[in-house]
């Protein structure tokens, strides 16, 4: 990102004099998403730059009510903040464990080792280790592994005997024996954690209760963006690029009729094989396609309520451009525009008919190229027409990182899009 988002953070929260330590990172990573325990009492801080829109706050709640999102948004890009309010630890299936005086501990024993403040690398292990050992992400992969292993040799250098020297060899001596197996380490993880983390009954006050979950489903309040371009302009490249940037929870809808929809499904096997039968005359066996296999296919996938679920960030790779055909059938058009959702966002992606042959000489010629942009453009002005704005961006003089900061920063200008994303 051609900058420190931890140090950047750590600035922030240090001149807005609020106590903070970090979770991950301790050495300085330089990841765009910041995990940090931020003590109860300086809730109503954080809040209060969220109203003054210096951070902005997720709308969707996290699954517990002592752990939240927020968003700091720079000249540089956005960082994802994710704030724990009280370091309770939580398994997939929801059991709470807790280290007693854990909080009073670890921010008075950290410091400041001028990226950020950082615990002490004892509790520095057992962060990471409670992390990675009740799965917080849900899975567990060879980087957090090779986190873990970075901060139990640090507190090694630093001790030189006692459970605490001894905790630490085992952890260590647990990834040399799991390292081609790492499936079963968060639970030998959790077995050498079991003295000091205790499991909290439910009618614990101080624990951190579960979120209730929102009854409907996200999908009817989702800002969505449509991006649209001839065959090798980018736009799937551009789509994911938004969405490892962007960072609030995000869904990619396809639109098209390629592999890249239901290709696994029976629907897909379906209408593979009516696309290559035809009836004789006008009436078409790919008509009956066009009239029912695809709209049902197009109507799940737009439309099932598992898609949405946590997601307010709807980026849709592409529409089927042939319902927007002048010579096609009404019912088909009237049909189509029924089903596709109305974006928020038309993002128009254009090169040169030079450029793009070049890009995919073997599927494109001239008359295609060119065929392509009218039909992509007649869907944009459909979209424009009906109140939406759009913006064109040229592939062929931009890159993938310019074009996504100019989405990104199209997307925050609007109010539409804060009220959806945030809370307010």
């Amino acid at each position: 990102m051609g900058y420190n988002s931890i140090e950047y953070t750590c600035t922030f929260l240090n001149e807005n004099i609020i106590d903070y330590v970090l979770i991950n990172d301790f050495l300085g990573g330089s990841g765009n998403d910041v995990d940090l325990y931020i003590p109860k009492k300086e809730y109503k801080k954080v809040e209060e730059l969220v109203d003054s829109g210096e951070l902005f706050k997720r709308a969707h709640p996290s699954r517990h009510i002592n752990h939240h999102y927020y968003y700091l948004k720079t000249e540089f890009g956005i960082i994802e903040l994710d704030v724990k309010f009280n370091l309770s630890f939580y398994d997939p299936d929801d059991n709470i464990y807790r280290k007693a005086n854990f909080e009073s501990e670890v921010i008075p024993n950290g410091y400041n080792n001028n990226i950020g403040y950082r615990p002490g690398w004892w509790h520095a292990l057992l962060l990471y280790g409670a992390h990675c050992g009740f799965l917080e992400r849900g899975k567990i992969e060879e980087r957090h592994i090779n986190n873990l292993k970075k901060y139990a040799d640090n507190f090694l250098e630093e001790v030189t005997e006692g459970d605490q020297k001894a905790f630490a060899n085992s952890v260590l001596q647990r990834i040399n024996t799991h390292k081609n197996d790492i499936k079963h380490f968060p639970e030998e993880l959790r077995i050498l954690l079991r003295p000091y983390f205790a499991e909290i009954s439910s009618n614990d006050q101080e624990i951190d209760l579960k979120q209730k979950k929102p009854i409907i489903s996200d999908s009817i309040n989702a800002y969505s963006v449509l991006f649209l371009g001839c065959d090798g302009t980018g736009k799937s490249t551009l789509v994911k690029s938004v969405k490892e940037r962007i960072l609030v929870p995000t869904n990619i809808l396809y639109g098209g009729v390629g592999e890249a929809g239901f290709k696994k499904t029976s629907i897909y096997s379906i209408r593979e094989k009516i696309k290559k039968f035809r009836f004789s005359g006008k009436l078409r066996l790919h008509k009956f396609w066009l009239l029912f296999i695809f709209p049902l296919e197009l109507y799940l996938r737009f439309w099932r309520k598992k898609d949405f679920k946590k997601r307010k960030l709807i980026l849709i790779d592409r529409l089927p451009d042939f319902s927007f055909k002048k010579n096609e059938w009404g019912i088909i058009k009237r049909l189509y525009k029924k089903i596709l959702p109305k974006p928020d966002l038309v993002v128009l992606l254009t090169a040169s008919d030079e450029a793009l042959i070049k890009r995919k000489p073997s599927e494109l010629s001239l008359e295609k190229v060119q065929k392509k942009k009218k039909l992509e453009l007649l869907i944009a002005d459909y979209c424009q027409n009906n109140g939406t704005k759009v913006i064109t961006l040229k592939t062929d003089e931009l890159t993938v990182e310019e074009c996504s900061n100019r989405v990104i920063q199209e997307m925050w200008d609007k109010q539409k899009f804060k009220k959806t994303v945030f809370t307010q």
